[in-house]
């Protein structure tokens, strides 16, 4: 599946009292998408999003971010034709040239499957702000074949996906690290991250069948059963599977 980044930015203060009212009510209903978007609910993410820049008296920035989550969450739910628009809608908010627009183009690119027009995109924006969330979050992606085989890089894509962990607020970024470490067989590393996600999204069966294999990779039997009885609450079905084909100690199993 992938994972999309969102992040919140804060918005400054206006002189006018309805241009701060509205900043400050479009930022809470944007954090609301956010916290849908972390429940693995899309659809209403899309709906809070929708609100959030929806309100008259924000800034064009303000807006084009709202937007770009917007296109976000329809990429999410696979409506590409909706990704395409609001993504193309945000970058004219941001002005050609800048972070947001060339971020959001590379967006519209990976819709498209463009692959290398993304990251010539990308490289550039980069260039702007190399400490920045979706550029990293981005880059960190394509480089562990989230988009197709040959920009295939792990090592590459790791100090990409380090930064884009790095106090995100959408815990996927966590699942996505933890990945980028278990392909370089470093597995303790993945281990801590994958353990971390799944605390904080106790009932995403993705994370929490991913551990199990972990867990059965290391040994920790105990740990794995105990587990395993979790996931016998959340889907029965990918419980027999486990059950019927675990993983032996020390088998690097998990393929993406």
């Amino acid at each position: 599946m992938r994972v999309f980044i969102f992040i919140i930015f804060f918005a400054c203060i206006v002189p006018a009292c309805e241009s701060g009212n509205d900043e400050d009510q479009a930022a809470d209903a944007n954090q609301m998408g956010l916290q849908f978007e972390n429940e693995g609910k899309p659809e209403a993410a899309i709906k809070a999003f929708r609100l959030a820049a929806s309100y008259p008296y924000i800034s064009d920035s303000s807006r084009a971010i709202y937007i770009g989550n917007i296109a976000i969450s329809y990429e999410n739910l696979e409506i590409i034709d909706s990704a395409r628009f609001y993504y193309r809608k945000a970058a004219d908010l941001y002005g050609a040239g800048s972070y947001g627009y060339l971020v959001s183009i590379a967006n519209l690119c990976l819709a498209d499957n463009k692959i290398d027009s993304a990251v010539m995109l990308l490289n550039r924006a980069y260039g702007l702000r190399k400490d920045g969330h979706e550029v990293n979050n981005l880059l960190g992606l394509i480089y562990i074949g989230a988009y197709d085989t040959s920009h295939f890089n792990p090592e590459k894509a790791l100090p990409y996906n380090i930064v884009a962990s790095d106090e995100s607020i959408v815990k996927s970024t966590l699942y996505t690290l933890g990945k980028n470490y278990y392909m370089l067989n470093k597995v303790n590393e993945a281990h801590n991250f994958f353990t971390e996600a799944y605390k904080q999204q106790p009932f995403n069966v993705n994370y929490l069948t991913t551990l199990i294999i972990i867990e059965q990779e290391m040994g920790n039997k105990a740990k794995a059963d105990e587990l395993l009885k979790k996931l016998k609450t959340l889907d029965i079905e990918e419980y027999e599977e486990m059950i019927n084909d675990p993983v032996e100690k020390g088998e690097h199993a998990i393929v993406w």
